[in-house]
C-alpha cells in the first residue's frame, strides 16, 4: 500500500517493507494450512485460480468455517469458489454504498 502514501506522510517512516504476493506453491501451502480438510489437489486448484494474499486466503477460510458452523456441512470446492469470488471486489457491484434504493 506504499503507493497510497503521499510524500509528506511517507517521510515519517524510517523503514518501508514491501511484501509481494505469494507464489502458487506458497498459496497452495497456505490453503492447506488454513483448511486442513482441503485435499492437496483442491488447494492447488484454488491457488491457481485465485491470486490471493495470505490474508485473503485466511478471510476465505474464516468465512467457510462460519458457513460450516451454521450449516453443519463441510465446505465443498464449489462453495469455496463462491466465497473466493466474493472476496475480491474486482467487479463493480450493482449495490450502492450508504443508501438503500427503493424497489
Amino acid at each position: 500500500m506504499a503507493d497510497n502514501l503521499d510524500s509528506a506522510f511517507e517521510r515519517r517512516f524510517l523503514f518501508k517493507i514491501q511484501f509481494g504476493k505469494p507464489t502458487e506453491q506458497t498459496r497452495a501451502s497456505i490453503w492447506c494450512d488454513k483448511m486442513p480438510s482441503l485435499s492437496e489437489a483442491d488447494a492447488v486448484r484454488l491457488a491457481v485460480l485465485y491470486d490471493f494474499s495470505g490474508g485473503e486466503i485466511d478471510n476465505v477460510a474464516r468465512k467457510a468455517a462460519i458457513e460450516e458452523a451454521f450449516s453443519g456441512a463441510a465446505p465443498t470446492l464449489d462453495s469455496l469458489r463462491v466465497i473466493c469470488s466474493e472476496e475480491r471486489l474486482a467487479h463493480p457491484s450493482s449495490h450502492s454504498i450508504g443508501f438503500a434504493s427503493g424497489a
